[in-house]
């Protein structure tokens, strides 16, 4: 035999083995894709769907055609009330005077004495704190209409401060102690707890309550059963108890000014989306 014709004779032999090769190999390849599409289908499945596909090495749904949830929204609110152990005094000092300056001065001399006269009746200084502190120009406006220009008739400094009295026992004492050392002005009283974080949480636990309530009582009526929470959202805050607002006037007897606590509502509000499901049939 030529050496030409076994060199033929190896290359028809070497065709015919690269064939077979990729007669071998090509299903496979053809087949990966659908084997992955199986595997994505697989995974969005829960686990234990999964693992009996897996053991009937079929996929019975693709990822695309997962159907939505089927969701409702309702709200809750709940409420507690407790009895206040404190209580936020707004009050202070207003001073006229002629002239700017003295009117800051004959402010100074009676908040240094309502300062000392408050902590001698209990108040302690952190419970002290300044809530606004001005001056202004006072006018007279009566002869605007016959074109006269305003007059200046003196000058009014205020100094208001925000009191927390810890013992409720001692409140009305405060606030004649307040008037007697000069205070004149009195912007509203509060109560509240010093800590009100576990009457919160306990209006937390309400509302979550309530909402749920509600959601299977409508999931009952309209043929389904509540799944899991998808969303929440919490809003809310305290109601306090408010004092009429009123100017101070002193006592015109010895007794203390009669002040009730009664006591602080604490409301949350919260927003939750429940999943629904169809209900099960009890089996016959």
């Amino acid at each position: 035999m030529s050496i030409i014709q076994g060199r033929k004779k190896l290359l028809i032999i070497g065709s015919a083995t690269l064939g077979l090769c990729l007669a071998a190999i090509m299903p496979a390849l053809v087949a990966e894709p659908a084997n992955a599409q199986s595997e994505l289908a697989i995974e969005t499945m829960p686990e234990s769907q999964t693992r009996l596909l897996r053991r009937q090495n079929i996929v019975r749904i693709h990822p695309n055609s997962v159907q939505p949830e089927t969701t409702f929204t309702v709200h809750g609110v709940g409420t507690v009330s407790k009895a206040p152990d404190i209580a936020i005094i707004s009050g202070g000092v207003s001073s006229r005077a002629d002239t700017a300056s003295s009117a800051m001065a004959i402010n100074r001399r009676t908040m240094n004495n309502v300062f000392a006269t408050l902590k001698s009746a209990g108040i302690e200084g952190r419970d002290l704190q300044t809530s606004n502190l001005s001056l202004q120009a006072e006018y007279d406006y009566s002869n605007r209409q016959n074109g006269a220009p305003a007059r200046l008739i003196g000058y009014q400094a205020s100094n208001q401060l925000t009191m927390k009295v810890r013992d409720l026992d001692i409140l009305g004492e405060v606030l004649d102690a307040l008037v007697r050392a000069g205070g004149n002005t009195f912007s509203g009283l509060n109560f509240a707890l010093s800590d009100p974080s576990l009457a919160r949480d306990e209006a937390r636990r309400l509302a979550l309550r309530d909402a749920r309530h509600k959601a299977e009582l409508y999931a009952e009526e309209a043929g389904y059963q509540v799944k899991r929470i998808i969303t929440l959202e919490e809003g809310g805050g305290n109601n306090a108890i408010p004092f009429r607002q009123a100017a101070m006037r002193m006592a015109e007897n010895d007794a203390a000014t009669p002040v009730a606590g009664g006591e602080v509502s604490y409301t949350m509000r919260v927003t939750v989306v429940f999943e629904l499901t169809d209900r099960l049939e009890p089996a016959a």
